[in-house]
């Protein structure tokens, strides 16, 4: 199965997810959940930084 040049699952990543019984399709939303997780992950870090800088701007 070709893969395009920078994609982010490597022809050898997916033949070894497919040979553990994973289809390309599972693999795809596997991705596209873990990128979600990680997204949330940076907008929660960057909620509490804000969070934090008005909480030292109050004391002040």
């Amino acid at each position: 199965m070709p893969v395009r040049p920078g994609a982010v699952v490597s022809a050898s990543g997916l033949a070894r997810a497919e040979a553990a019984g994973w289809s390309e399709d599972e693999v795809a939303a596997a991705l596209l959940e873990l990128a979600h997780h990680h997204i949330q992950g940076i907008i929660a870090d960057r909620k509490t930084k804000l969070d934090i800088e008005a909480a030292a701007r109050s004391v002040m």
